[in-house]
């Protein structure tokens, strides 16, 4: 929104979140891979989930899928808001959040909550919000988790997958040991001349890698000292003598 209250489009914003989210971008090890446009950028953040920005009208719509949204999302929106309010002098950018479940207009998504007005509510011990599309009293929390209340998360199903990742990673552990125990015993297992040139290489290795790296392999290889002065030149008093350096 700008000075006036009214809706307004930060022009060139995708622009910048290109650059500064590209640490999410699909891209990010291989250009080609990357997935945005002029309205639109789509992101990813290993187990955060994956998230999809656009532009609706003049408004900025951040969707984020995955178990647990919460952080992810509420990351994306300090960037979006942190970059309106500081490069769009006078704008401030007001986040909201669609309404869930019940509806009574049996179309969830379609009222919008400032999360502000939320939070104050919250603040003076009033848990819900009326929909300004439906009137419907809505749970604030469940509206700051944009999760609907007739979706919740299972602590037995959670605990199940808890244990069968456990018992993977515990079977994954029991080889990379037994492997790395088999690594071992081979490598103490080696004769003296196999580890006499193994030494050799890994010398020959080292000096290579100096002779790359040294500063002065672009050098010149041959110089030469002599007096400026031939004819009167003492040995005795070369301190105090002028010479010419010539790198050849």
């Amino acid at each position: 929104m700008d000075d006036k209250g009214q809706s307004a489009t930060a022009e060139g914003l995708f622009y910048r979140l290109i650059v500064r989210l590209h640490k999410y971008s699909l891209g990010r090890a291989n250009y080609n891979d990357s997935v945005h446009w002029q309205r639109g950028l789509t992101l990813y953040d290993d187990y955060n989930g994956r998230a999809l920005l656009e532009h609706v009208g003049n408004d900025m719509r951040i969707t984020v899928r995955a178990p647990y949204p919460e952080r992810f999302l509420a990351m994306l929106t300090g960037e979006v808001k942190y970059l309106v309010e500081s490069f769009w002098e006078g704008s401030r950018c007001e986040v909201m959040v669609p309404c869930i479940e019940p509806c009574g207009k049996r179309a969830p998504g379609i009222g919008l909550f400032e999360v502000s007005k939320l939070i104050d509510s919250k603040r003076c011990q009033r848990p819900e919000y009326p929909c300004p599309v439906c009137n419907e009293w809505q749970d604030i929390d469940c509206l700051l988790r944009n999760a609907p209340a007739a979706r919740p998360v299972a602590a037995e199903a959670l605990f199940a997958e808890y244990t069968e990742v456990k018992r993977e990673l515990a079977s994954v552990r029991h080889l990379l040991v037994q492997y790395g125990d088999q690594t071992l015993i081979r490598f103490d297992r080696l004769d003296a001349r196999t580890r006499k040139i193994l030494s050799k290489v890994d010398d020959a290795y080292a000096g290579m890698m100096a002779a790359l790296t040294d500063e002065a392999k672009e050098g010149p290889r041959l110089s030469s000292l002599v007096p400026v002065d031939r004819s009167n030149f003492n040995p005795k008093e070369w301190a105090n003598a002028k010479f010419r350096l010539t790198l050849w």
